[in-house]
């Protein structure tokens, strides 16, 4: 990786051309804390020809990822203008005498609008990796054919996103793009992995993983071999008490005795290196799922992938993984028994994880810094009045 230049950055930004990437506020832009969005928003950043122009804000963090332009915004009015609000209106104040040709706002339809307002000649665009349907601010016909109109562009993560942003709308002016989430894949020996069967996601009930432990309480008894990992916590970063719903999971790995382990939240770095190990990952969504970056990442680690087909999963796994259908748990216990006991069965799943793989980083980040490009145009200097 090339390190970030400053020299660069101040030329481009001579020519009007920077892109301020803008999180959302609960997302921290750091390695022992991120979210999935903070780790798309890194690795594209890392990935585009046009690193050198890029700038995330986010809420001060004390060590944010390296290699990547970062600066820390504070909102003044949080408790009077809310979470959201007072967010955006101290990222306008932080943008207001840059040199920022684009703003890209990442999952926050409402807050993207409020830069409109007070962004003047700038671009700004949303990147949306949630269900809009289930957003505020977009849930609305009307609201989302508004934020058509007033934004210059939105990314969706998927089909999936893009088909439901558009229900009972159109879009004449073409502003809606499709751009999966990018992952960089590393070589993966397969004959390496062992016995273990992932779970990495936050623990709330409609991630599934209750699905996962009446399954595995079904199957784990009658094989020994097998055990399974639990990753992940209710809250970013794991840094509050642990939530009832995690307690109440906690409880029901304890009666599964020694084959399950539920290690809380970990770092990126550390569900990666789990997933090279895991012969499976399980991912039980009981929700519509945007995109899901674990998956993909899980995909990339040669994993056997097996989920419900709940929304952008579906999408995602076609052809790759194995999807269950119905959503139960006796649905997952059956697609999960021939995996553990067929080595040659699984074998082949893990083997066409990354056929006809369009999810690779660089390819994606190149798509993406084109539509920057389209978008700024021949820009030359902005600035907010």
């Amino acid at each position: 990786m090339r390190p970030y230049s400053q020299t660069a950055a101040a030329s481009a930004s001579e020519r009007g051309q920077r892109i301020a990437i803008v999180l959302p506020p609960k997302e921290r832009f750091a390695a022992d804390q991120a979210g999935a969005v903070s780790l798309c928003v890194r690795d594209a950043a890392r990935a585009s020809r046009l690193r050198d122009r890029l700038l995330v804000l986010g809420l001060p963090v004390a060590t944010p990822f390296e290699d990547v332009a970062f600066e820390g915004v504070t909102p003044g009015m949080w408790r009077l203008a809310g979470r959201n609000r007072g967010f955006g209106l101290a990222a306008a104040r932080h943008l207001a005498r840059s040199d920022i040709g684009l703003v890209e706002v990442h999952n926050r339809p409402q807050m993207a609008l409020l830069l409109r307002r007070f962004s003047g000649n700038r671009k700004v665009a949303l990147h949306l990796h949630n269900d809009p349907l289930s957003m505020a601010g977009l849930r609305l016909a009307e609201a989302r054919r508004h934020v058509l109109d007033r934004l210059d562009g939105v990314i969706c993560v998927s089909s999936f996103v893009r088909k439901r942003f558009l229900e009972d709308i159109d879009d004449p002016r073409g502003k809606l793009r499709v751009l999966y989430n990018g992952i960089a894949r590393t070589q993966v020996d397969v004959d390496a992995k062992t016995p273990t069967i992932l779970f990495a996601g936050r623990m709330t009930p409609d991630k599934g993983v209750q699905h996962l432990l009446d399954a595995l309480a079904q199957l784990l008894p009658t094989r020994p071999a097998w055990r399974c990992e639990l990753l992940g916590a209710t809250w970013y970063g794991g840094t509050r008490q642990p939530s009832p719903f995690e307690r109440e999971i906690a409880a029901r790995v304890v009666a599964l005795e020694s084959q399950v382990e539920a290690k809380g939240f970990v770092s990126n770095d550390e569900v990666l290196q789990a997933m090279r190990l895991a012969s499976i990952v399980v991912v039980p969504s009981l929700i519509p799922e945007a995109f899901n970056r674990t998956a993909v990442e899980a995909l990339a680690q040669n994993c056997a992938v097996v989920a419900y087909p709940q929304g952008g999963l579906k999408e995602v796994l076609e052809g790759r993984g194995v999807l269950v259908e119905p959503s139960t748990p006796g649905a997952l216990a059956q697609a999960l028994a021939p995996l553990m006991d067929d080595a040659i069965a699984l074998r082949s799943v893990q083997e066409r994880a990354t056929t006809n793989f369009p999810f690779d980083i660089g390819p994606l980040a190149e798509q993406q810094d084109a539509w920057r490009e389209e978008l700024i145009g021949t820009s030359a200097r902005f600035e907010m009045g």
